[in-house]
């Protein structure tokens, strides 16, 4: 049976297009592998056993959502994105200390991102955020509202798929409304908002968003 913390249909204007789930990584690697298509070129150039075994369950869980997991090859373009080499489905993937994440959708493109929520966040965010950006709102430490909005700017990067972005300037929280936060993009690409939906899972969060470009 699959070990889905969540998995959950899209019920807005993606009605049964898009599904996300995360993951608590408990198997080995060998369940991943034997059981999903996948890049072995890439993966041999991982070394650090965890690292294999979060890029077999990600894809793996990806191949689950797309309900045609003998299909569901990911390669990476250049920068780094996967998309699915055989299947007209958007796809992005995280993963990290042992949770993974992926989120597909068969008209929009799409982004996801999972973190471990940790001290580390204190320390590098003013790389990242304004404190006015921060969801003083609810009722989190302050460790938990910074990952909670790393995670959504990420998300944001992945469904942007632009290059050179500075998170504090480019990307740059205008409202919240309970735990979704209102993105406003300013790139030489591309000027227009996405609500990014976000959570928190024990000691992670995550963040994910799913819209047209304009």
């Amino acid at each position: 049976t699959l070990n889905l913390l969540i998995l959950l249909l899209v019920q807005q204007e993606l009605t049964n297009t898009a599904r996300f789930a995360l993951w608590k990584v408990e198997e080995p690697l060998s369940f991943f592998l034997t059981q999903t298509p996948y890049d072995e070129a890439y993966f041999t150039a991982i070394h650090h056993p965890e690292k294999q075994l979060e890029f077999g369950a990600s894809r793996y869980l990806a191949a689950q959502l797309s309900q045609q997991a003998s299909k569901a090859l990911i390669h990476k373009h250049p920068n780094r994105m996967p998309y699915f080499t055989q299947l007209g489905l958007q796809v992005s993937l995280s993963h990290t200390h042992g949770l993974v994440a992926a989120i597909v959708s068969a008209d929009y493109p799409v982004g996801i991102d999972v973190e471990k929520i940790n001290e580390r966040m204190l320390r590098i965010r003013k790389r990242f955020i304004h404190d006015v950006e921060l969801p003083m709102h609810l009722p989190e430490s302050e460790e938990q509202q910074i990952a909670r909005c790393w995670c959504i700017k990420e998300a944001v990067f992945k469904w942007l798929q632009e290059s050179n972005i500075t998170f504090i300037t480019d990307f740059v929280i205008e409202k919240w409304e309970h735990e979704a936060a209102t993105v406003k993009i300013s790139t030489p690409k591309t000027r227009q908002q996405v609500v990014v939906q976000s959570a928190l899972w024990m000691d992670y969060a995550y963040a994910y968003c799913f819209e047209a470009h304009r």
